[in-house]
């Protein structure tokens, strides 16, 4: 009787955690696209600049593909790809500051340090460490850092309108780095955390009689994981 009731209990909590399972997944695909986007429309500015000014080097279009294809993983969200491709603009974050002409830029240092951390990150996402959702804030901070130095101290806010294409391409890349962080942060591998609870379910449903399978459904009735109906079509199925 014990035992029954333990697995009653272990079932409602298991559908329960399922619900708030299913929104974590929501909120994991919409960080994802929010990110994804953000790189997108970042990528469609830099290459209407470099189409209107003609002035598009080798770098420049190496950099580009390498910001769709980033943009295309996370719609996907194939974290595997993600990592490559961070991992390819972290290289070209820093050529772009060893090639700097004027000595040390902070700014640029940023840029390849935010990309570096989430490199790490993504890393330590796959690796299946704990402590990637303890450290997606420090590359927040630094692109948060970054996209004010790549702004305010260069006066682009107080003309904004004459470089307001500037200040959308920062706050776009800027978006993106911090939904990216997020996305790592919340990430938990949706579908491995989904086959185990549907094993758990079934397991602790193939354990127990028919009568204490249907008190199993009216918990899960009771707690909100199922509906009425679903009790009804269950319980009918059990009396047969």
């Amino acid at each position: 009787m014990r035992r029954s009731s333990k697995l009653r209990k272990n079932a409602c909590s298991i559908f329960c955690n399922g619900g708030i399972f299913v929104e974590e997944k929501k909120t994991h695909s919409t960080l994802a696209i929010a990110s994804g986007v953000s790189f997108a429309l970042f990528v469609l500015i830099l290459l209407s600049r470099h189409i209107s000014y003609n002035n598009g080097s080798s770098y420049d279009t190496l950099e580009l593909f390498v910001l769709l294809g980033l943009a295309v993983t996370l719609l996907l969200e194939k974290r595997k790809w993600l990592f490559g491709l961070l991992i390819a603009t972290t290289l070209l974050r820093l050529i772009q500051l060893i090639e700097y002409e004027h000595g040390f830029s902070l700014r640029l240092s940023l840029a390849f340090l935010t990309y570096a951390l989430l490199t790490v990150l993504i890393f330590l996402s796959l690796r299946k460490q704990s402590n990637a959702k303890k450290f997606w804030l420090i590359p927040a901070i630094s692109a948060a850092i970054w996209f004010f130095l790549d702004t305010v101290p260069l006066g682009y806010f107080q003309e904004i309108l004459f470089y307001r294409q500037f200040i959308l391409m920062s706050l776009l890349e800027f978006l993106g780095l911090v939904f990216l962080s997020l996305w790592v942060k919340c990430g938990c591998q949706p579908e491995v955390c989904g086959s185990r609870q549907q094993a758990h379910i079934v397991n602790a449903a193939d354990s127990i009689g028919s009568a204490d399978r249907l008190k199993m459904y009216k918990s899960l009735l009771d707690c909100g994981a199922i509906t009425e109906e679903e009790f009804q079509a269950k319980k009918a199925e059990l009396l047969k």
